[in-house]
């Protein structure tokens, strides 16, 4: 099937797209990679009447470490992340979901700040960035805005940036301590499908071993990307041994509480509970291992 007919709009600069916006209003949508904007409009799921392809604005690209915090431009692809090793030090759970994402097509295309704001729980992206406490900044007529990941996500596919908002860089806090270890899995039916289950785990430790800060991001189960809020309260302060790892799932099942479960082709919604709670165990125990790995290199040096 083919999109129905569109006006097409080459955005020259972040001013000019936001003008693009604002002049189609609720009747836009901007092109970045096209990875998910060009299957839904060929399935006519969506059908705006105008596309501003925003794909070429050098301002939205690149990858910076500020003072407080990493900056990583809307239009940054997951292939460039990928590639930035350097990121593994402080921020190596972005490596470990960047390269879980699809196909190399699809990550040479894909843009984070694109995934992000298709607000679709099924993708990495959405989950990581809760674990990572991510704020995500966003540009329209009224000025720029920082956003919380917590409250980005109010529905599915549906985020709080208004018709003529572009987000245009997203936002990590640095790890207080180099003691900091990261994982990322999820379950699919083959490789580069939808997942039926995804967390994201980002872990410091102190000297004695004892969890200092846990971010835990559960997606694919809800309609949107939720916060394992059991399973950090159950981490904090604690090692991470056999016993708690044994309670990890429990945790993350009563995390998802209150939640839409979703339930489709691809797996019922008990499925997806149950699979979710292997999930965080496995997730939380590759992640503290890293951690403790780190540490105990530290001391050695």
């Amino acid at each position: 099937m083919y999109p129905r007919a569109f006006r097409y709009e080459r955005a020259k600069s972040l001013d000019h797209a936001i003008e693009l916006l604002a002049k189609y209003k609720e009747d836009v949508r901007p092109l970045a990679g096209g990875m998910s904007l060009i299957p839904l409009a060929k399935l006519r799921l969506v059908s705006p009447q105008c596309i501003v392809d925003i794909g070429r604005l050098e301002e939205l690209k690149g990858i910076k470490e500020q003072k407080d915090f990493l900056e990583i431009g809307a239009l940054t692809t997951n292939t460039e992340i990928l590639e930035s090793s350097w990121l593994g030090e402080k921020f190596h759970l972005l490596l470990d979901t960047a390269k879980e994402i699809g196909d190399v097509q699809v990550r040479n295309r894909g843009t984070i700040g694109g995934n992000l704001a298709q607000a679709d729980s099924s993708t990495d992206w959405p989950a990581t960035m809760v674990a990572l406490r991510a704020k995500l900044v966003s540009k329209g007529p009224r000025g720029e805005k920082v956003h919380e990941i917590d409250s980005f996500y109010s529905d599915q596919y549906t985020t709080a940036l208004e018709a003529d908002e572009l987000l245009t860089h997203i936002r990590i806090p640095k790890p207080g301590s180099y003691s900091a270890g990261a994982s990322h899995v999820k379950l699919e039916r083959r490789k580069g499908d939808y997942a039926i289950g995804i967390v994201s785990a980002q872990l410091e430790v102190d000297g004695d071993g004892k969890v200092t800060s846990a971010g835990i991001g559960i997606g694919a189960v809800g309609i949107t990307a939720v916060r394992g809020t059991k399973v950090e309260e159950l981490l904090n302060g604690k090692k991470v041994d056999d016993a708690v790892l044994a309670s990890v799932p429990g945790a993350a099942r009563a995390s998802l509480e209150g939640s839409d479960i979703l339930s489709d082709i691809k797996a019922p919604a008990v499925y997806r509970l149950d699979v979710i709670g292997t999930l965080a165990s496995r997730c939380v125990g590759e992640a503290y291992h890293m951690a403790v790995s780190r540490k105990s290199a530290r001391s050695e040096r």
